[in-house]
């Protein structure tokens, strides 16, 4: 099953307690932090590994298990195949929203999706249907390993009659059923989505802390 984890960073910016969780990170880790400037993505990047750790310690898996960060504003997410299977691939994304990014669509994303898009019914209807999007495409690029490389207009993501997102092509010819799963934890933390090879996720999200 993928399972995944979400946590608030925002605590990491009083020294004390970053210190405390930079510590207990790897020292490649603690040098890609200190290369960032700005506290809040050196908050960040301490963040989503501990979240990581935190999560493998929680549902007993070990490094072996695939696994897949992603953060955005304040929050850092973390999606890990808790039965570690061996050909298991899996990516997440989460976005925070901003302003609706119509130009971006009609350059990165297919006719389709792009349309999906400019026919909504208002503004923020449109910003919702964006990100959506965005996270849907990008986990999925995160999956299969390729990263923005893939180019986002390659693939197309479809949804079914129940609203039910699914990759209507395969870009890289691999013959691989990629599954989604979508997560509503809260409109202004932003979009999440999750794509992995494995069809079962857990039905909630898990929220970390740190203190």
């Amino acid at each position: 099953m993928i399972r995944t984890g979400i946590v608030n960073v925002s605590p990491l910016l009083d020294d004390k307690i970053y210190q405390k969780y930079y510590a207990k990170v790897p020292r490649w880790r603690q040098e890609k932090a200190g290369r960032l400037r700005n506290p809040a993505d050196q908050a960040l990047s301490i963040g989503v590994w501990t979240l990581y750790e935190m999560l493998r310690n929680e549902w007993n898996v070990s490094e072996k298990a695939a696994y897949n960060l992603s953060h955005s504003g304040e929050y850092a997410l973390c999606s890990i195949d808790t039965t570690e299977a061996n050909d298991v691939r899996v990516g997440c994304d989460i976005e925070k929203p901003g302003g609706t990014r119509e130009q971006i669509a009609g350059r990165f994303f297919t006719a389709a999706e792009y349309a999906y898009i400019k026919d909504a019914e208002n503004e923020a209807e449109k910003n919702i249907r964006f990100y959506r999007l965005w996270v849907l495409k990008e986990s999925y690029v995160k999956a299969v390993g390729r990263g923005m490389g893939l180019g986002l207009h390659n693939f197309e993501i479809g949804f079914t009659a129940e609203n039910i997102p699914f990759l209507r092509k395969d870009p890289i010819g691999e013959k691989q059923k990629y599954y989604f799963k979508e997560y509503q934890y809260d409109p202004e933390v932003g979009r999440i989505a999750v794509c992995s090879t494995c069809p079962a996720f857990a039905g909630e999200i898990f929220i970390e802390t740190f203190s």
